[in-house]
């Protein structure tokens, strides 16, 4: 009867553990791919924006692969850990050997006494300088004599140049809401401190500042285009990015297709169009594409 239970309880141990291997596993795999990818592998709309790209032949990242296959090996390797060390401990002793008793093997004096001082010598010793608390047994080292105070002169920290900012952040993202775009908060992108972020239903990235040169706004779309292609490869090429400024600090501007300046809010107004959703609008793809814009904007605003 004993034996019984202890297999039952060996088996319940083993389905438990087996559960909560795999809900680590899948929280790490969560955790890792939408922290370099941006894919959530438990939206069925990421797996749906995975398949259109599959069946369209374009090109995904090999290590996007082959971090779903690692995950998935170590996944397996783990349950047959936990099964193999569960079966280990199943095993019944014979009762011919329950019946032996240590008291039957006499055991010397002198060798338990030597027992003793081999386990005590065997005490960790952590390496001088690791950790917290260690304590320092060495000799204190004697000071040179006190010398004459010579004054010295300190000379005080230069200034921090300290990047531009955006002072009409308000204004900038209350038209692009009022025109029915999805803002954003994004704290910096490069140079550009504070940008107002939008989205549009055709995958168009609007950054809005005021006060700036363009050479800052042209380093932020540079640095956005570098991860839209270092993440999505070819796909990088259907996002259109799109700057704009109000009241610039100089007139330089080295790109006007890509960068529109303006001197007032109301011309910003006018200029803008009304974000409307295309005919073939899919919402769980882009709540995808929404979810990796913002993993996107955690991971320059660091």
């Amino acid at each position: 009867m004993c034996y019984n239970l202890n297999n039952m309880k060996h088996f319940f141990d083993k389905v438990l553990l087996g559960i909560l291997w795999l809900i680590a596993a899948t929280l790490a795999t969560t955790f890792w791919m939408s922290a370099h990818y941006g894919f959530n592998i438990l939206s069925s709309g990421h797996w749906a924006y995975l398949s259109e790209l599959q069946a369209n032949r374009t090109n995904v990242k090999t290590d996007f692969y082959i971090s779903l296959i690692v995950a998935l090996v170590i996944t397996l390797f783990g349950l047959y850990l936990i099964i193999r060390s569960q079966n280990k401990k199943n095993v019944v002793t014979p009762i011919t050997e329950q019946k032996r008793t240590p008291e039957s093997i006499p055991v010397p004096l002198h060798q338990e006494t030597k027992q003793q001082i081999v386990s005590s010598s065997r005490r960790p010793i952590a390496p001088a300088g690791f950790g917290v608390g260690v304590r320092n047994t060495a000799l204190p080292v004697p000071h040179p004599a006190a010398t004459a105070y010579t004054p010295q002169i300190i000379t005080p920290p230069a200034p921090s140049i300290e990047q531009p900012q955006n002072p009409q952040y308000t204004e900038i993202s209350s038209i692009f809401e009022s025109a029915g775009y999805i803002v954003k908060k994004s704290n910096k992108i490069g140079k550009l401190i504070k940008p107002v972020f939008a989205v549009g239903y055709d995958q168009t990235i609007w950054l809005g500042s005021s006060g700036i040169s363009p050479a800052i706004m042209q380093d932020a779309i540079e640095s956005l285009v570098a991860i839209f292609d270092d993440t999505l490869g070819d796909t990088a090429q259907d996002i259109e990015i799109h700057g704009i400024i109000l009241n610039p600090t100089d007139t330089e501007n080295l790109n006007s297709d890509l960068i529109t300046t303006f001197d007032s809010i109301a011309e910003l107004q006018e200029f803008l169009e009304p974000n409307e959703k295309p005919e073939d609008f899919d919402g769980e793809l882009f709540d995808a594409f929404a979810t990796y814009i913002d993993t996107v904007i955690g991971y320059l605003g660091k």
